[in-house]
């Protein structure tokens, strides 16, 4: 539900009134911290936090809040990336039991 909400709210070429938009944000945010509830690697939760507080962002009156905002979605970002490259790296690895043969 996060990814539809923030598909709604940046369709340009048919917006929703604001007031909807915020209100599509944050619960775009609330389903999208559900499920990072359920799984801390679930990486496009993560990319579509970052985008949704860049929404929220825009959607800001309040200078402050917009750069608080926008450094939230840069620490999602990362998060996104490194997670990312993490997940890649498991799959490279062999996984199941293996045997030593150092010895």
């Amino acid at each position: 539900m996060g990814s539809v909400d923030w598909i709604i709210v940046y369709n340009k070429n048919n917006p929703p009134p604001e007031e909807e938009q915020k209100k599509l944000v944050d619960e775009g945010l609330n389903f999208l911290d559900k499920a990072l509830a359920l799984n801390k690697d679930y990486e496009d939760a993560m990319s579509y936090k970052n985008l949704l507080y860049r929404e929220k962002a825009r959607l800001s009156k309040d200078e402050d809040e917009k750069k608080q905002l926008i450094a939230q979605a840069d620490d999602w970002f990362n998060k996104a990336l490194e997670t990312r490259k993490k997940l890649q790296e498991q799959k490279k690895s062999p996984g199941g039991i293996t045997l030593d043969n150092k010895k």
